[in-house]
């Protein structure tokens, strides 16, 4: 073999390689609620996996981007995927109780409480409810859920909450009929224009 031959067979092994490394690194994104025009909107990007701010800190900068200032997005991390939230909070909007999901790091908000094991369940009654049950969302474009947690609660445990809720929410997509959002809403405490949620049984 010739020392051109040699070297362009080195080369084409040299590429596969690089394809194959490409392709392994290749990252997925999924937005929440949708997919976002970053050429048109101004984001300021959190990074859950570096940034060092607490819940209660986060909550402020969406509370800000609320008002009109740079949109605010987390964004988490898991294997090859990418997940970006667009989240909100409360401002001086009002929400029915009924379409507010409450989740905490280790339970559901929701009657008398159910564990955080329960949620693709219980996320599946929220969003397909239709009015039917009232202690439940009116319609799925009406459905809210709301990461409620502790306001010094550090960026580890919320990135585990946010993949824990987007994780149920995909899997309910893919058995719906029609196109459904997660909208995202982070609260420490519990907003003033929505009462505590009555125990009740289903």
């Amino acid at each position: 073999m010739d020392v051109g031959t040699h070297l362009k067979r080195l080369y084409q092994i040299f590429v596969f390689i690089l394809i194959l490394s490409c392709q392994d690194n290749s990252s997925i994104f999924k937005y929440y609620p949708s997919a976002i025009d970053y050429s048109e909107i101004d984001v300021e990007i959190i990074n859950l996996d570096s940034t060092q701010l607490n819940f209660k800190q986060i909550v402020s900068k969406v509370g800000n981007s609320d008002y009109g200032s740079r949109t605010v997005v987390v964004e988490v991390s898991e294997e090859n995927v990418i997940k970006r939230f667009i989240p909100f909070t409360y401002s001086d909007a009002l929400y029915k109780n009924r379409n507010v999901l409450r989740i905490k790091s280790d339970s559901i908000l929701k009657l008398g409480g159910y564990p955080i094991s329960e949620l693709d369940t219980i996320l599946r009654k929220h969003y397909f409810n239709n009015g039917s049950n009232s202690n439940y969302s009116d319609s799925p474009d009406k459905a809210i859920v709301e990461i409620n947690l502790d306001s010094t609660t550090e960026a580890h445990a919320i990135k585990k909450t946010l993949i824990s809720v987007s994780n149920s929410f995909d899997k309910l997509k893919l058995t719906a009929k029609d196109s459904i959002v997660l909208r995202v809403f982070l609260s420490y405490s519990r907003p003033a224009e929505i009462p505590p949620m009555p125990i009740m049984v289903d």
